[in-house]
């Protein structure tokens, strides 16, 4: 706090500042269409359903619960989402569902889909769920370094928040000779995922080149 809601009313937006945690208590916000209601929701259901049954069938002893391929679904639908809750329910797990059901990744060239964690114990996170997916496996690697990077051969790819804002051996004479520019301008990812947000803040370095990404993604 403080956080800035933007509120889309008929004819413009309406700017809310909440100073205080207590102010959420009387927000009630009315969602104008239900992502549930729309008519690509029953379709991406289906898919995402699917995946998950395959997934119960291969780990019977990891608990999953149906609502997962429920938000999966919901966040294939529309372009921007939040995966918000507690812990212990399965975001990670939720977000590797939406990328198997979005993704045929076996055909996707390297480097486009993108995930973002704060350190390695969540990238460590994302690996294990990430090879839950039968879809998924074998797709996906973890970089450290611009040389990992650029020879990296999988279409996801995990990496730090503050990966970015090194600089870039190829970007000497640039404006802008970091590696968040090798990875807006030379793999232009379709997808980014930024693992719990929350940790990135205002005005630091990482968070100015994270955006910079996901302004293309």
């Amino acid at each position: 706090f403080p956080v800035t809601i933007y509120i889309d009313t008929k004819n413009s937006m309406t700017k809310l500042i909440l100073d205080n945690p207590l102010d959420l208590q009387d927000f009630n916000p009315i969602e104008k269409e239900l992502v549930t209601g729309n008519k690509d929701y029953t379709s991406w259901l289906k898919r995402t359903k699917s995946i998950f049954l395959k997934l119960m069938q291969s780990n019977p002893t990891i608990e999953l619960r149906p609502y997962q391929y429920e938000y999966a679904a919901m966040y294939c639908t529309r372009r921007h989402n939040i995966c918000a809750g507690d812990m212990s329910l399965g975001k990670t797990l939720i977000s590797c569902l939406t990328i198997a059901a979005l993704y045929k990744v076996e055909k996707l060239k390297p480097n486009q889909i993108h995930i973002a964690v704060p350190n390695l114990l969540a990238a460590h996170r994302w690996l294990s769920d990430l090879n839950k997916i039968e879809e998924l496996r074998t797709y996906f690697s973890l970089v450290r370094t611009e040389a990992e990077l650029l020879n990296n051969k999988t279409p996801i790819v995990i990496y730090s928040y503050d990966f970015p804002k090194y600089k870039s051996r190829l970007r000497r004479s640039t404006s802008r000779p970091f590696i968040s520019r090798v990875i807006r301008k030379r793999f232009k990812p379709s997808f980014l995922i930024i693992d719990e947000v929350h940790g990135l803040t205002k005005s630091t370095a990482r968070t100015k080149h994270i955006n910079y990404i996901r302004e293309k993604a």
